[in-house]
């Protein structure tokens, strides 16, 4: 199963490896940083670690759980999501 949630507009799921550049991408927005200062990475490769740890601490039902939030619209990476336990 691709998605794990959803809503009327969105859909959330589990990281890809593909995600990796929209993500870095998405965590420059300066009006992310406003709400989550520290919540950046400094290159792709960074990314996709980041990727492969969130998708690990599902697989191992440990916090923090991070999803993928992608656009019913057009499919796009439009950003994440986390709980922490």
């Amino acid at each position: 199963m691709r998605y794990l949630l959803e809503s009327e507009h969105l859909y959330f799921r589990r990281f890809e490896p593909s995600d990796a550049f929209k993500l870095y991408e998405n965590h420059l927005e300066t009006a992310l940083k406003q709400w989550v200062p520290n919540e950046f990475y400094a290159d792709i490769s960074a990314a996709e670690n980041a990727i492969s740890f969130f998708n690990d601490c599902i697989n191992r039902n440990t916090s923090p759980f991070v999803l993928a939030i992608e656009s019913k619209l057009d499919g796009e990476l439009i950003g994440d999501i986390g709980v922490m336990k």
